[in-house]
């Protein structure tokens, strides 16, 4: 049994990136989003402004945020990925959440 592996960001992540920064460029790479794929589902986890924070990696504000979301968002759906919403609740109960949410994978 192949164990499922999580990422924090992906692949189709980075293409909306490029996507963004120079559009041509994603023409380059438009085979690659569609041969080299993820799972249908997906999780995303919405901005939360309660814990939302900034640092060295993360220097947007919590409204560019929002933004960023909503167009992911959209991109992952454009590219025939199914979202599941995470649920802002504590810690321990979205661990649960994400586990009760995993039996697809197998």
């Amino acid at each position: 049994m192949v164990e499922p592996v999580f990422f924090d960001r992906s692949f189709v992540d980075s293409a909306f990136m490029i996507k963004e920064a120079d559009p041509n460029y994603l023409n380059e790479i438009k085979t690659l989003l569609g041969n080299h794929r993820y799972n249908n589902k997906v999780f995303i986890m919405p901005p939360w402004k309660e814990i939302y924070r900034t640092d060295n990696e993360r220097d947007q504000s919590y409204e560019e945020s929002i933004v960023v979301y909503q167009k992911l968002f959209n991109w992952y759906l454009l590219n025939g990925y199914e979202l599941l919403i995470v649920p802002k609740i504590p810690v321990e109960a979205r661990m649960e959440w994400l586990l009760a949410n995993t039996s697809w994978m197998s």
